[in-house]
C-alpha cells in the first residue's frame, strides 16, 4: 500500500468490475459449463429419484410418513448445506467450494444407491443433500460472476433449464430401463448411482476451474483477479494496479449483517417466488408421476410416458424466458406467470372434483409446468442480479435454505395428504398458497434485470 492510495485500489477495482460486465465471455464457457454441470447433477439427483419413486416404495414398502421422509430429507440436508456452503463460498472463495461438495457428492450418491434400508437412505440422502445445497449456493455465485452484462440475462432461466431437461431426461431413462428390465425395484439405485460416476467427472474437471476475479477484488486481490481475467478472457489489463491487500474476512455476523445493505426488496421479490415455487413443485410437481398412478392413467410405462409429456414444456419454457425479459423486463413475466401457475391449479383441481373431464388433468399439468419453468423458477437468478458478489455466497445460502425448507416441509406434508386425505385436498391448499404469493409479486417486484452491476459492485465496499 505505500505505492498505490486507496483511490488507486478503488479504481482498479471499478476497471475490473466495468470489464468483466461489458466484455462477452467467450473463453469462459468452460467455466460456466462446469458450474452448470455440477448444478445439473443436483437437479439429476432430484428428478431420476421422482421419476423412480415407484421402485423404492416397491422395494421397501414405507408407510406414508417413511416415505415422504425418504423424499424430504435431501431437503433437510441441502437447507444446512446452503446456508453453510455459501458462507463459506464468501470467506474460502468460490474454487476450494467447488472441489469440495462435488467430492462430498460422488462419495453419497454412491453410498445412498447401496442402501439398504430406508434409515440407511435417509442417512445418506441427508449429508448428500448438504453437498446439493452448498454446490447450488456455490453454483450460482460463480455463474454470475462469468459473464457482461447483457450475456448474464441468458443464465436467466438456467435454473429452469436445468431441472426441466433433467425431469424429461430422467423420465425417458427410466422408461428405457422398464422397457429393457421391466418395473424392477433395482431402477432407484441405478438412476441415483450414476449421478456418483459423472459427479467424479465434473470434480476431475472443475480441478482446473480457476477462481473467481469479482470475488478476488472484494478481497482486495487485484493481481489474482488480473490472472483470472487473462486466463478466463485473454486479457491482460496492464492499467489495473498489481496489488494484494489484507480485507476483512468474511465472518458469521456478515450473514446477519447482508440484510442491512439496502436490498431487502430484491430478497423479497425473490423470497416470494421462492415460495410460490417450492410449495408448487415439491407439494405438486415432484409427486406428478405418483399422481397420475393413483388416478389410474394407465401402468408404469404409461404415467412414465404421461410424465415426459408433462414435463416437457418446462423446456419451452426455459428458451424464451430470456427473450421476453429482456424486452418486456422480468417483473411482468413473473407476475403473469404466478397468477397463471395459479389458474392451472384451480382447473387441475376442477379435473380432479369431476366438473371437467380428468383426461384434462394431463394438459394442464403440462401448462401448469410450463408457467412454473417460465416466472417463478427464476428466483435464483433475481437474487444474484440484484446483490453484489461481496455478499453473493450468503444470499444464495440463505435463498436455497429457504427453498429446502419449504421443500422438506411441503414435500413431507404433501406426502402425508395425498396418502391419507387425497389429491383434492393437496391441491387446493396449494392453491391457497400460490394465490397469495402472486398477490404479493404486485407488491414486490420491479425489473431487477435492469439494474447497473458495476454500480451494485462498487457500493458493495
Amino acid at each position: 500500500m505505500e505505492q498505490y492510495s486507496e483511490k488507486d485500489v478503488e479504481e482498479g477495482k471499478r476497471k475490473i468490475a466495468d470489464f468483466l460486465f461489458k466484455t462477452t465471455n467467450i473463453h469462459g464457457r468452460y467455466i460456466i459449463f462446469l458450474a452448470v454441470a455440477g448444478m445439473l447433477m443436483d437437479a439429476w439427483n432430484f428428478a431420476a429419484f421422482s421419476a423412480s419413486t415407484f421402485a423404492f416404495k416397491a422395494e421397501f414398502l414405507p408407510s406414508p410418513t417413511a416415505f415422504g421422509i425418504a423424499v424430504a430429507i435431501i431437503n433437510a440436508g441441502a437447507a444446512i448445506g446452503a446456508i453453510t456452503g455459501g458462507y463459506l463460498t464468501d470467506r474460502l472463495g468460490r474454487r476450494v467450494m467447488f472441489l469440495f461438495n462435488m467430492l462430498l457428492f460422488v462419495i453419497f450418491a454412491a453410498l445412498s444407491a447401496l442402501s439398504t434400508s430406508v434409515i440407511m437412505f435417509d442417512v445418506f440422502r441427508f449429508i448428500l443433500g448438504i453437498a446439493l445445497g452448498a454446490d447450488v449456493a456455490t453454483g450460482f455465485s460463480y455463474v454470475f460472476e462469468f459473464g457482461a452484462k447483457e450475456q448474464r440475462k441468458n443464465y436467466y432461466s438456467i435454473w429452469a433449464y436445468l431441472w426441466s431437461i433433467t425431469y424429461v431426461v430422467a423420465n425417458i431413462v427410466v422408461l428405457i430401463l422398464i422397457l429393457a428390465i421391466g418395473p424392477a425395484e433395482i431402477i432407484w439405485r441405478i438412476v441415483v448411482g450414476v449421478s456418483a460416476i459423472f459427479s467424479l467427472i465434473i470434480l476431475i474437471l472443475r480441478t482446473r476451474v480457476p477462481e473467481s476475479a469479482l470475488w478476488f477484488i472484494h478481497k482486495g486481490k487485484l493481481k489474482s483477479a488480473k490472472l483470472t481475467i487473462k486466463k478466463a478472457y485473454g486479457v491482460d489489463l496492464v492499467d489495473v494496479p498489481d496489488i494484494e491487500i489484507e480485507t476483512k474476512k468474511t465472518s458469521i455476523s456478515d450473514m446477519i449483517r447482508v440484510f442491512k445493505i439496502g436490498r431487502n426488496r430484491v430478497f423479497g421479490y425473490a423470497e416470494t417466488l421462492n415460495i410460490l415455487l417450492s410449495f408448487s413443485f415439491w407439494g405438486f410437481s415432484f409427486y406428478i408421476p405418483l399422481m397420475l398412478s393413483m388416478l389410474k392413467f394407465g401402468k408404469t410405462i404409461q404415467i412414465a410416458s404421461f410424465s415426459v409429456l408433462i414435463y416437457l414444456p418446462g423446456i419451452v419454457a426455459a428458451v424464451i424466458a430470456p427473450y421476453i425479459i429482456k424486452r418486456y423486463g422480468d417483473k411482468n413475466l413473473n407476475i403473469i406467470s404466478a397468477f397463471l401457475v395459479t389458474l392451472m391449479l384451480i382447473l387441475d383441481y376442477f379435473a380432479l372434483t369431476g366438473i371437467i373431464p380428468l383426461i384434462y388433468f394431463v394438459p394442464i399439468s403440462a401448462a401448469f409446468i410450463f408457467f412454473l419453468f417460465l416466472g417463478p423458477y427464476s428466483y435464483n437468478s433475481i437474487i444474484n442480479f440484484g446483490f453484489p458478489s461481496k455478499n453473493r455466497g450468503i444470499i444464495n445460502g440463505w435463498n436455497y435454505t429457504i427453498s429446502k425448507v419449504i421443500a422438506f416441509t411441503s414435500g413431507i406434508l404433501g406426502a402425508y395428504i395425498i396418502g391419507t386425505i387425497g389429491l383434492k385436498a393437496n391441491t387446493l391448499l396449494l392453491i391457497i398458497i400460490d394465490l397469495i404469493c402472486s398477490i404479493a409479486l404486485i407488491l414486490v417486484a420491479y425489473d431487477v434485470t435492469k439494474e447497473e452491476p458495476v454500480k451494485l459492485e462498487m457500493g458493495a465496499d
